[in-house]
């Protein structure tokens, strides 16, 4: 083969290395391809692979909502729901009782309403818990400070026993464990009689000297107890 002339073999000024469409050739020879378009070409293929991919997930996800529309329904309302739950628990409420009275069971918000009865659930044994503690508390006062009983005192212990008794009413299935509510409030009424008194628990029994009956008795007021 003919050699190129010295001329020839000189790249043009300033062209970047790979863009061989300007490297001098041969006569009759054809110029090398790129780099950068084989490049290209190789990623125009998969481009195509990966296209159809996508168009064949968006064909299903189509499919499958057009099969089950009540999905689409389901998700609007949930996410309608949540936020009116966060933003309006009142108004929340108010609507979603609407919906149980129409019997329209399925735009209900599920989850929040079953975490909300929880709660409520929780809420009135903690409260009964909170009021026997007090309740206790002063009866365990009105034994061994006898001296300092006042009508202050009285009036506690009358009013603790009537929102008990109420929060009882209003849940009977409270009663299956008030004996473990009981034992529970006492620990922590003896911590505030010792705080309260001064006179150190070790002077108190060891589970609660009242049952539950003759804490609710307006009638039972504990004798006075010399330590």
């Amino acid at each position: 083969m003919r050699a190129l002339p010295s001329h020839s073999r000189q790249r043009c000024v300033g062209a970047p290395p790979w863009d061989s469409s300007l490297w001098p050739t041969a006569q009759g020879a054809l110029p090398l391809e790129p780099q950068n378009t084989i490049f290209m070409r190789y990623n125009k293929k998969y481009s195509y692979y990966f296209l159809q991919t996508i168009f064949l997930l968006v064909y299903c996800m189509l499919q499958y909502f057009m099969d089950n529309p009540n999905t689409i329904t389901h998700i609007t309302n949930t996410t309608t729901e949540q936020s009116l739950y966060e933003r309006d628990f009142y108004e929340w409420g108010l609507y979603n009782a609407e919906l149980l009275r129409q019997g329209r069971l399925s735009e209900i918000d599920i989850e929040n309403i079953a975490e909300e009865l929880e709660s409520m659930s929780r809420r009135d044994k903690r409260e009964v818990g909170n009021r026997l503690k007090l309740l206790i508390a002063h009866l365990l006062k009105w034994q061994y400070q006898s001296i300092r009983r006042s009508n202050s005192w009285r009036s506690t212990i009358s009013d603790q026993r009537a929102q008990i008794k109420y929060l009882i009413k209003d849940s009977p299935s409270l009663k299956h464990s008030i004996e473990v509510i009981i034992s529970e409030s006492f620990e922590d009424a003896k911590v505030s009689f010792e705080d309260e008194t001064g006179i150190s628990q070790k002077h108190l029994p060891f589970n609660c000297p009242y049952s539950f009956e003759q804490m609710m008795d307006n009638r039972f007021w504990p004798e006075e107890t010399i330590i």
